[in-house]
């Protein structure tokens, strides 16, 4: 099957790399994938690498990461919810069950005073983490004398980032030289995603969509008997279909903070919502990700196109450091939104997944899987003397495939690798001139 006939049956949900249990199953397994983007970064566990061809050694490492764990990015995370409760509280109107979910919430808010979006310490622990596993994986590329550069955006949680893993690899290397810097100049390729492109899913069919799955997936009445004594007061004064989310999403940050096992269980939020909501709520949550950063019909299939610019640094970097002939490890630090859309745009395994049915996305598409708390892009070069570079794909150190041949997949030769890339960048420029020229 040749490369661009794979490319579409990918494009279009035709073909799926790789099999996945059943969504609500995973779900089950382990309810804090239910937090989407917020996931924290679950430590791998069990993975067998496929080895390189006869002679090949790893010599070079390119990565993007986004930040760790974190506390809520915006202070609404927290107030929304914490206010809508507090007025009903004087009010009368909170049942014990509400009344423990307000001192709960109150006590959520107080942990993030003044920290609102900063890394916890299971952020930086993540982080070491990738930097051990890093050098315990591919030991050859910091043997002797090799030179790390790292790049981070100036937003705080990035910076910290940056910092925790690049000291575990200094500490596990002292030898090896070091260059940090967190500056806007690297803002373009770091953090850009094209507002050109914001309104294919700000708008239109997009939009649509997500209101009526949201209207699907939002069930609150039994939440709010639950909390509320008094049902007018809940029908006049309550949001329903918004503090339901809010209160998911409180839920869902507990596991990123520096808890005692014994806080995180009195802290669990998710016990006030049933299974089935909980299944509905990430529904909703994943697709509105999947809307905003994936391939969809509802999008034209262009959104992902918005990390050209992170791709063709990727590439124009690896040039240089190739050329070199020196070990290296270049590392970059930035967020989510980059994270998501590249996955996609390079095809890794199904995540270029296309539907417009929102349940279809579910089983296919997982946020969770895609962009963790510290979820990291690595690409590994290997060399052999005589012989053309080669390179492999991780996703949260996971070994990805491409829909590109190569008698040595899970390997690529990078000449072959550039090109797919390449038609890949040529695709992006049609795309984003075609709205900026609007």
């Amino acid at each position: 099957m040749n490369r661009i006939l794979l490319l579409a049956l990918l494009s279009t949900g035709c073909l799926a790399a790789s099999a996945q249990k059943p969504a609500r199953q995973e779900i089950m397994e382990d309810l804090n994938r239910t937090a989407t983007n917020l996931y924290a970064y679950p430590t791998p566990q069990g993975i067998t690498y496929t080895k390189p061809p006869r002679g090949y050694k790893p010599f070079h490492i390119s990565a993007y990461a986004r930040h760790g764990s974190r506390f809520h990015a915006s202070a609404d995370k927290y107030t929304y919810p914490l206010d809508a409760l507090a007025r009903a509280d004087s009010a009368g109107r909170l049942t014990p069950l509400g009344r423990e979910v307000l001192l709960t919430i109150d006590t959520l808010y107080r942990m993030a005073h003044k920290r609102i979006g900063d890394l916890t310490q299971v952020g930086a622990d993540q982080h070491r983490g990738i930097a051990r596993r890093m050098v315990r994986n591919y030991p050859e590329v910091f043997r002797g004398t090799v030179h790390v550069e790292a790049r981070s955006t100036p937003i705080l949680r990035c910076v910290m980032s940056m910092a925790n893993e690049c000291m575990e690899l200094k500490r596990l290397h002292p030898d090896m030289t070091l260059q940090c810097n967190a500056s806007h100049h690297d803002y373009d390729y770091l953090n850009n995603h094209d507002s050109c492109l914001a309104h294919l899913y700000a708008q239109g069919q997009a939009a649509h969509s997500f209101r009526e799955y949201s209207r699907r997936t939002v069930h609150p009445d039994r939440l709010m008997a639950a909390l509320f004594n008094d049902p007018q007061y809940v029908s006049e004064h309550v949001n329903q279909q918004e503090l339901m989310p809010y209160l998911f999403s409180m839920a869902a940050i507990v596991q990123n903070l520096d808890l005692t096992p014994q806080e995180a269980d009195r802290y669990n939020l998710y016990r006030i919502f049933t299974p089935d909501e909980c299944f509905d709520l990430w529904k909703r949550w994943n697709y509105r990700w999947y809307l905003r950063h994936a391939f969809s019909p509802l999008t034209h299939n262009e959104v992902p196109y918005m990390e050209a610019h992170l791709l063709r640094n990727i590439i124009l970097t690896a040039d240089t450091c190739l050329a070199s002939g020196r070990r290296n490890v270049t590392l970059r630090f930035g967020h989510d939104i980059n994270v998501m859309p590249l996955a996609c745009l390079l095809h890794l395994d199904d995540y270029a997944f296309s539907s417009d049915d929102p349940d279809a996305v579910a089983e296919h598409w997982r946020s969770y899987k895609i962009t963790p708390k510290a979820t990291n892009l690595q690409f590994v070069f290997y060399r052999r003397k005589g012989a053309p570079d080669m390179v492999k794909v991780l996703l949260n150190e996971e070994e990805m495939r491409m829909p590109l041949d190569s008698p040595h997949a899970p390997y690529y030769y990078w000449s072959d690798f550039r090109k797919y890339c390449e038609d890949i960048l040529h695709k992006a420029d049609e795309v984003l001139h075609k709205y900026q020229s609007r």
